[in-house]
């Protein structure tokens, strides 16, 4: 029916497909399936974040009159003198910016942080306090964010760069309950 040189191309063909096939099971089978890399972290293992934090109490539940995160963060930036800092919550459903934490001075103290073994260093922590008024459904979606903003960016409204995480939220009664969905840098020019 076929030349045997079409039969030899098309078995040859077929065999390469499936060690390719192969090779990816193997791949996903050594690493679980995810990507190895923590998000924002760049092929070199170098981190390429100007500002980050962790949450180190996400897991809790809080009384809707006590919603207090622990956070431990850091900035590395080699021009900071132009700069402010501020953790801040938006809603999703309004994004009305509620800021809740702020730096004005950020030349006077080290606020470096470091990447070593899929792990974070951070030198600084902070408590950082809602009000249940920020919440505008039972369940909803609030953005969770660090950032730099220029010095006189008095209303913190033009973000230079930082860090955020997604967070869902649930409302039961009088507690809260917080799941991430995803983290992400912001960048603007």
């Amino acid at each position: 029916m076929f030349p045997k040189t079409a039969c030899r191309k098309a078995s040859a063909c077929f065999l390469t497909l499936l060690s390719v096939i192969v090779l990816l099971f193997s791949f996903s089978a050594c690493t679980g399936g995810n990507n190895p890399t923590p998000p924002g972290q760049g092929d070199n293992g170098q981190d390429n974040r100007y500002c980050s934090f962790e949450i180190s109490n996400l897991n809790d539940t809080f009384d809707l009159n006590k919603i207090e995160f622990s956070v431990n963060f850091g900035v590395n930036s080699t021009d900071t003198a132009n700069y402010k800092a501020a953790f801040s919550m938006a809603d999703t459903t309004d994004y009305t910016l509620h800021v809740l934490y702020t730096i004005s001075d950020l030349v006077v103290d080290d606020f470096s942080f470091s990447y070593a073994n899929n792990a974070y260093t951070y030198k600084k922590t902070a408590k950082l306090k809602m009000s249940s008024d920020y919440f505008a459904n039972n369940q909803g979606t609030i953005l969770l964010q660090f950032c730099l903003y220029a010095r006189d960016d008095e209303d913190f409204t033009n973000a230079s760069t930082g860090y955020a995480y997604k967070l869902n939220y649930t409302i039961d009664e009088n507690t809260i309950s917080f799941v991430p969905e995803s983290g992400f840098i912001i960048r603007h020019p």
